[in-house]
């Protein structure tokens, strides 16, 4: 019998005990008339047929088993009674309704940061193109840790690969911008804490602290990623030692911190107290090679 068939089934069950009734039933006229037919009295004929048939109420069950699925009936009267308790506690069913409501949406919340952050490519033209580097100590410890004077010797060195870049992250204090709204005490934020992200919060004398890039001059260049607004860094080594440092912020920071301010190219702020030109706005939700969108890209050595 088909499975459309048998789930059917389920939403006629007053109509299929009474086929089952009708056909117990033509089974036993059956056999009284062949008792009968054989000689035996009309009352000894019923009580023979019946004995022979055992309990009908257990072979009528026995027949439903076959033709139904157990288990889809006994939930769906489960499912009946557990909504009549529901409809008799309304008080209750109002808070287990909520719970069950906000730990869905967390649960979703986290679910989507963690798809939008961590199950995303490395933002590069050519991100299945790209590996890391360690290197390996005496002990045959793997670190991917290098100094910067190392990183240079390797640049110039290397030829197995077109580029070679330079990168690690810090949280240093921002100051120098008209105070803009703080979400490390929202409730976005709290939640982007538990999933390991973090939001900007105030610090003392309207500043905050951020998370900023350290990279290398070359970053964007091998990346092969532009910006919004500006430029990426020189690669050339023309810029100026004697100029203020130079400092990218994100396409998310500009439009938070900023309220997309189209003049912003050119301002100066302060990362731990030292002035910084703002030279460009990276795309949107760009990570580069971070695990979550940092709000300041700068060179490396330019933010102590």
């Amino acid at each position: 019998m088909g499975l459309i068939h048998r789930i059917r089934n389920l939403f006629r069950y007053k109509k299929l005990n009474a086929e089952l009734e009708e056909e117990l039933q033509y089974h036993l006229a059956m056999r009284e008339q062949l008792n009968v037919n054989e000689g035996m009295p009309q009352m000894d004929a019923r009580k023979d047929a019946m004995r022979r048939f055992g309990n009908t109420a257990r072979l009528k069950e026995i027949m439903r088993e076959i033709d139904l699925f157990t288990l889809p009936e006994t939930s769906w009267q489960d499912i009946r009674f557990a909504v009549r308790m529901l409809m008799k506690h309304p008080g209750f069913t109002a808070t287990a309704i909520l719970v069950l409501a906000l730990g869905i949406g967390v649960n979703t919340a986290l679910f989507t940061v963690y798809r939008a952050f961590l199950m995303r490519g490395i933002d590069a033209d050519h991100h299945s193109e790209m590996v890391n580097v360690d290197r390996t100590n005496y002990a045959g410890k793997i670190d991917p840790v290098f100094s910067y004077l190392d990183y240079e010797e390797f640049r110039t060195q290397v030829r197995s690969f077109s580029g070679l870049i330079a990168t690690t992250g810090d949280e240093v204090a921002l100051t120098g911008v008209d105070e803009g709204p703080s979400l490390g005490n929202s409730m976005g934020g709290v939640l982007a804490r538990v999933a390991g992200f973090n939001l900007p919060r105030l610090i003392g004398g309207g500043a905050e602290f951020v998370t900023t890039a350290l990279v290398s001059d070359n970053y964007f260049s091998i990346l092969g990623v532009g910006v919004l607004r500006g430029r990426v860094f020189e690669t050339d080594g023309a810029r100026d030692p004697s100029e203020p440092a130079e400092v990218l912020i994100s396409g998310n920071y500009w439009q938070r911190k900023f309220r997309g301010d189209p003049t912003v190219v050119g301002k100066t702020i302060r990362l731990n107290g030292i002035v910084f030109t703002i030279v460009g706005v990276t795309p949107k939700d760009f990570m580069g090679t971070n695990i979550n969108v940092p709000d300041c890209t700068t060179m490396r050595g330019d933010a102590r």
